[in-house]
């Protein structure tokens, strides 16, 4: 929620479609043939399926060297948001990109300590698939 309301205050915010940062989307949407559908459903996979797959395995791993006493404190999920801003983007150290790092931070940190809690790495993915790639 943290980064929606980032997103919703700093106007950027267009509208839902998957994977609207891709830059071959609009290809493949006004295309109506079937390779171009299978080339976004493909990229689709690759692109949430797997990027949010991947922070849970390294949150685990990262948890199973160095495991927290703490219920909401995991150095792996912790290491995870981090490297999450640092190949997202931490460009500039301006007011807006600061608090889009704050957001972000809470989304993944917030994901992970979710999955941690409930065992369950669904949702890791569909935040990737449904929303981050989304908006």
């Amino acid at each position: 929620m943290p980064e929606l309301t980032y997103y919703l205050v700093r106007g950027s915010v267009s509208g839902w479609c998957p994977f609207q940062g891709f830059i071959p989307r609009r290809r493949f949407l006004q295309a109506h043939s079937l390779p171009n559908v299978i080339g976004y459903l493909i990229t689709a996979l690759f692109w949430g399926f797997f990027e949010g797959f991947n922070y849970v395995v390294i949150r685990d791993k990262i948890s199973m060297l160095s495991p927290s006493k703490y219920r909401f404190f995991d150095w792996g999920a912790l290491v995870c948001a981090v490297m999450c801003i640092l190949i997202h983007g931490a460009v500039g150290v301006t007011p807006d990109a600061v608090l889009e790092m704050v957001a972000t931070f809470i989304l993944i940190y917030g994901m992970l300590i979710v999955r941690k809690e409930t065992g369950n790495a669904w949702g890791c993915i569909l935040i990737f698939f449904v929303y981050w790639n989304a908006i």
